[in-house]
């Protein structure tokens, strides 16, 4: 609970040694939660008191700790709303952390990216962000900002003196820096926003290549059924996979090929839209044996689609002729064994080239992560190349000033210092109920 009847609710239905209104902050009180009309004990508890302002939200809180059954928390949680308390709206908690100026915007998107994080990057950039790394960064680029825009307002009041108070080659560098800076972040938004989403990886060819196998072996666990019956898959099969900090949803497919029922079609019909959803498609072959008509028709799906051609079970005598991949245009292919897991780092790192497109998994330093983010910086970015324009141009030094302070809002918006309330209700409704 969190506001300021949290104690006195707390005092409502908790009984122990000490009433929680009556205890110092930061304190566990051993107790009962009470079933307040039968009196009777509903659950044995640790209760926790936090005052404000040394709390999450800033505000007064309580915790109960019940034992962790369904029935007995749902139990304890229906009393608590009977004495006065209401459901939290979903990130309502963070919420109230940001509106009290406990955290920044930045560091409240942290929180749900550190509880979304698939990969340990992807959780190491969730808590750099919220112990403050962007927040800092912003807070250094408006703090330039404002020193600039202080001595072009001074040049303004001083414009029918004699007195020089800004050079102009010294404002234009000092812009030309802190947009050198911003350049930097933005480098940085296409990897961060792959590591923050993860990426989706589709595994397709006709039944019975492997797919499965390969799945199983990439995930290191039996998660498909695999058989040597063509159509074992009749359904797609999602599961996370980290290479190397990048989260990759890896997805089997129904093997393309012949429909002989419903549920077949059912599946290529599945299969056709996981394709399209791809952000990258393994085309898998069988070098066992000969390309097909139906290996041709997988990979005219495939066409403008971005995806690495595999061919697999190089365990056993290879029939498929490779002069047939190049003449179709598929020279590019990785060689393996699923089964054996020949060739799986070698087709990771394939995997991780194609996905990230020249870019990398950045190993420190502040990383941006959110397109909201990118959006703004790069609003910011357009407003500053207008000023250093204006400044090179020669024109008044309160045109200057106009951009600047469109660039300070716009990088205010990134931190929640000029957010509408439409975007506040956006990010937070993208939390779990409470947090």
């Amino acid at each position: 609970m969190s506001g300021p009847k949290a104690l006195t609710i707390a005092d409502g239905l908790f009984r122990g040694d000490r009433r929680p209104s009556q205890s110092p902050s930061h304190r566990i009180l051993y107790g009962h939660v009470l079933e307040l009309e039968a009196k009777r004990i509903i659950d044995e508890v640790l209760l926790m008191v936090m005052r404000a302002p040394r709390t999450y939200t800033a505000e007064d809180m309580v915790e109960i700790n019940c034992h962790g059954g369904y029935l007995v928390s749902r139990n304890v949680l229906e009393v608590v709303l009977k004495c006065g308390a209401r459901l939290a709206e979903p990130g309502e908690f963070t919420r109230r952390a940001f509106l009290n100026g406990r955290i920044d915007l930045t560091q409240a998107e942290a929180v749900l990216d550190i509880i979304r994080s698939r990969t340990g990057e992807g959780l190491r950039l969730g808590v750099e962000q919220l112990e403050g790394s962007l927040l800092r960064e912003l807070e250094a680029l408006r703090h330039h900002l404002v020193q600039i825009l202080t001595q072009l307002e001074v040049a303004v009041d001083f414009s029918e003196s004699d007195i020089q108070i800004a050079q102009r080659d010294m404002l234009i560098t000092a812009l030309e820096k802190i947009l050198c800076r911003i350049g930097d972040l933005l480098q940085t938004s296409s990897s961060g926003k792959l590591i923050r989403e993860g990426a989706r990886l589709a595994i397709v060819g006709k039944p019975n290549v492997g797919k499965s196998s390969l799945l199983n072996a990439l995930l290191k666990e039996d998660r498909a059924i695999v058989s040597p019956l063509p159509g074992t898959t009749q359904d797609t099969i999602e599961e996370w996979l980290d290479i190397e900090g990048l989260p990759l949803r890896v997805i089997d497919t129904a093997g393309l090929g012949t429909t002989a029922n419903v549920i077949e079609e059912e599946g290529k019909r599945r299969t056709e839209e996981r394709i399209y959803q791809a952000d990258l498609v393994i085309f898998m072959l069988d070098g066992s044996i000969p390309m097909d008509e139906r290996d041709d028709s997988i990979a005219q799906r495939l066409e403008g689609k971005k995806y690495l051609t595999v061919i697999n079970k190089i365990d056993l005598e290879q029939r498929l002729e490779s002069d047939g991949l190049q003449n179709s245009k598929r020279d590019l292919y990785i060689r393996i064994s699923a089964l054996h897991g020949q060739g799986l780092e070698e087709l990771k790192r394939s995997i991780l080239d194609a996905v990230l497109s020249g870019h990398s998994v950045p190993s420190e330093g502040v990383v941006v992560t959110r397109l909201r983010h990118r959006d703004a910086l790069m609003r910011a970015k357009i407003s500053l190349e207008q000023a250093v324009k204006t400044l090179t141009d020669g024109l008044s030094e309160e045109f200057v000033a106009v951009d600047i302070r469109d660039a300070l809002a716009t990088l205010g918006e990134i931190t929640g210092q000029t957010t509408s309330e439409d975007i506040l209700n956006r990010i937070f409704s993208e939390f779990c109920v409470g947090k």
